[in-house]
C-alpha cells in the first residue's frame, strides 16, 4: 500500500485498542500521549499494560471485543489481534461506519498502516512502509534515534523557543539564521549476505 503520510490530531477524539501484548501497549501510550479519548477492549493484557492503564485512569474492558465496541464508532481502531476472521470484520465495519482502521500485520484489512515512530524533543519523526517492510521501517527508526541524541533534542528545543519569541515578521530570517551550519548525514550499511544474494 502506498501511503499519503500525515500528522494526524486525535485530540478529544474516541479511539479504541483491541489487544493487550506489548504493541497494543505501545499504542495507546500514544494515543493517550496524543490526548486520544482512549479505551482498551481485550480479555487479557500483560501485567505491565495493566498497570499503566491503571496509573492513567484508562478504561479497560476485560473481555473479547464485540460489535458494541463500534457503537457508537469511534474515530480511531488500532487492533493488535492478528486474527484474520476478526481483522475482516473490523475492515468491513469500517468501511460501512467510516472510520480509521489499523489491523497488526495485516495490510489488506486496514485503512491505514503504522507508522514506526521516533521524537527527539520536540521533533517527531515516522517511517513507514505501507506494511511491506514494517521490521525494516522499525529498525531505520531505532537507528535515527541512537544517531539523533540528546544535543538535538536540545537544539530543537532552543529552536522552538526562539520561533515562539520572535516576531512572525521576523522569524523566517531568524530562523534561518539559526540553522546556519546544521546538518544532517546519514549513511548507511547493508548486510553483506544480501550483496552476495544479488550477485
Amino acid at each position: 500500500m502506498q501511503a499519503f503520510l500525515a500528522g494526524l490530531s486525535v485530540y478529544g477524539r474516541a479511539c479504541l485498542v483491541l489487544g493487550g501484548d506489548a504493541e497494543a501497549e505501545d499504542k495507546a501510550r500514544r494515543l493517550h500521549e496524543a490526548g486520544a479519548r482512549l479505551s482498551v477492549v481485550s480479555d487479557t493484557v500483560t501485567p505491565e499494560f495493566q498497570g499503566w492503564m491503571r496509573e492513567q485512569s484508562v478504561v479497560w474492558t476485560a473481555r473479547p471485543w464485540d460489535a458494541r465496541d463500534l457503537t457508537p464508532a469511534p474515530f480511531l481502531v488500532f487492533s493488535a489481534l492478528r486474527d484474520e476472521a476478526t481483522s475482516r470484520a473490523l475492515f468491513v465495519c469500517a468501511e460501512r461506519e467510516r472510520f480509521l482502521l489499523c489491523c497488526v500485520d495485516q495490510p489488506t484489512y486496514s485503512n491505514f498502516t503504522n507508522v514506526a515512530f521516533g521524537r527527539c524533543g520536540p521533533l517527531a519523526y515516522g517511517i513507514a512502509s505501507g506494511g511491506a517492510a514494517p521490521a525494516l521501517a522499525k529498525r531505520v527508526r531505532e537507528d535515527l534515534a541512537r544517531g539523533f541524541g540528546p544535543e538535538l533534542a536540545a537544539f530543537a528545543e532552543h529552536l522552538a523557543d526562539l520561533r515562539a519569541r520572535t516576531a512572525p515578521e521576523a522569524r523566517r530570517g531568524v530562523m534561518r539564521a539559526a540553522l546556519e551550519g546544521f546538518g544532517l548525514e546519514v549513511r548507511v550499511r547493508l548486510p553483506a549476505a544480501w550483496r552476495e544474494g544479488r550477485s
